[in-house]
């Protein structure tokens, strides 16, 4: 049984409401205005908190806010009759769990109520577990202990059951890709296909047409052909390192952005499509907009629900957590479980993981094969992580470095190594871009920015 405040303005939907959740054994307490709820607020605690939108006096937005800041761990569920995506943003921006529009259907309002109140559940169990050092929070494949990544599983929650699309940022190796996957998991589309894209895996002149499909006609084609989007009809579709789309496929993700409607390449036929787009970039895309690269409407469009992820090396307390759990599940099952000595967790913690959580999943997996079912201990760990003060910022630079760092700034020293990393990288690849940019953990497109012109 929970303790629950249903703030509504209209006697008969109050009523229906509170009879249908008293029917679940639920303590309701009913009100009719903003002021009315926030008295009650003030004099006792509740499991959840749904109100409406519109009402005389303090609006729900009002109440809604002033909620959150008093009781941030309360899930808050917004009703109203005037659903628009923009408030409903608005909303989950100002700690809503959810948004219900007017008139409801009795099953969808259980469940939202339902999930609202297991996720205040999982916030006050890991409330009870704050002085254990080692307490996370684990949602689908992802691991939070810190309070930057409890953030984004928070978000994830509040935000996976829209339709909404949904724009996730972070350097590469930092965890879009399993951010993506739990939003797919946590939402109504969960039993519908799933498809990650990687835009800079497809020459351009070929991206678009793999996305998107081609109509018969299309350079002497003799038949319609399906794109991915396509193929994941009444799923999620994930398009990796937007930022590589050409401004003519922005153009056609915009028209289905905004009308659910599908152009394939060389066709005029609108085919209406139900997909929820989640994009995901490593690049800074408002700069992308300003150099004229990326569609500024798109953009819009996009970051209505932003999702940012922090470097590893922002957020240490994700460290162990993540590395002890990646041990956990590679272990057959029954197998006694592997240990990371005090020295491994200290040397992991110290190190500053430019490769992010990418890097973390590569070197876990070196140390058990090393350690071969031991506890893993600081020898079963690659030298770039033990040497040089584990990380810790110690210089990693030859004479011969140093002595061709002299007169430069530190800018372009730094300019200097990473091109001659770069080419070092490329020899080994036998000049395959896209291998290189892959062992250097970044994007093709970015890796041919960064180099000068007569090596691209």
């Amino acid at each position: 049984m929970a303790k629950l405040l249903l703030v509504e303005n209209e006697q008969a939907t109050l009523r229906l409401m509170a009879k249908l959740l008293e029917a679940q054994s639920h303590e309701v307490t009913q009100s009719t205005t903003g002021e009315e709820a926030s008295e009650h607020l003030a004099n006792q605690s509740f499991d959840l908190m749904l109100t409406d939108l519109r009402m005389s006096g303090m609006d729900g937005m009002e109440l809604l806010s002033k909620a959150h800041k008093a009781y941030p761990d309360m899930p808050i569920v917004m009703l109203t009759a005037f659903g628009t995506v923009n408030t409903a943003v608005e909303a989950l921006k100002l700690g809503a769990f959810d948004y219900l529009s007017k008139p409801f259907k009795i099953d969808e309002f259980m469940d939202v109520i339902k999930r609202a109140l297991e996720y205040g559940q999982t916030i006050k169990n890991s409330a009870t577990q704050q002085d254990n050092e080692d307490a996370y929070l684990e949602l689908e494949n992802l691991i939070a202990a810190s309070p930057a990544m409890k953030k984004v599983c928070e978000m994830i929650r509040r935000v996976a059951p829209l339709d909404s699309p949904v724009l996730i940022s972070g350097e590469p190796g930092s965890g879009k890709d399993g951010v993506a996957n739990a939003i797919h998991a946590c939402s109504n589309r969960s039993d519908g296909p799933f498809l990650s894209v990687n835009c800079t895996a497809f020459p351009d002149d070929e991206l678009e047409v793999e996305l998107f499909g081609y109509g018969a006609g299309y350079e002497g084609a003799i038949e319609d052909h399906e794109g991915l989007i396509e193929s994941v009809a009444g799923g999620t579709f994930v398009i990796e390192e937007i930022s590589a789309l050409p401004l003519t496929g922005q153009d056609r993700l915009l028209n289905l952005l905004k009308d659910g409607n599908l152009r394939r390449c060389g066709s005029r036929e609108e085919i209406p499509l139900d997909v929820r787009v989640i994009a995901s970039t490593s690049d800074n895309l408002k700069l992308r907009v300003t150099e004229g690269h990326f569609r500024s409407d798109l953009f819009a469009r996009l970051s209505l629900i932003p999702i940012a992820l922090e470097p590893l090396r922002k957020r240490k307390q994700d460290i162990v957590p993540i590395a002890a759990t990646l041990l956990r599940r590679n272990q057959p099952e029954n197998a006694k479980p592997v240990q990371l000595s005090r020295d491994v967790t200290r040397l992991l913690e110290a190190y500053n993981w430019p490769g992010n959580v990418r890097e973390l999943e590569e070197i876990i997996k070196y140390a058990e094969r090393a350690a071969d079912g031991q506890a893993i201990k600081s020898s079963h760990l690659p030298s770039r992580v033990t040497s040089n003060g584990a990380g810790s910022g110690a210089s990693f630079l030859s004479r011969e470095d140093e002595q061709s760092g002299r007169g430069l700034s530190l800018k372009a020293f730094l300019r200097k190594q990473e091109k001659v990393y770069m080419e070092k990288v490329l020899a080994k690849t036998g000049g395959d871009k896209k291998a290189a940019a892959e062992k250097m953990r970044m994007t093709e497109s970015q890796l041919i920015r960064k180099l000068p012109p007569e090596d691209t």
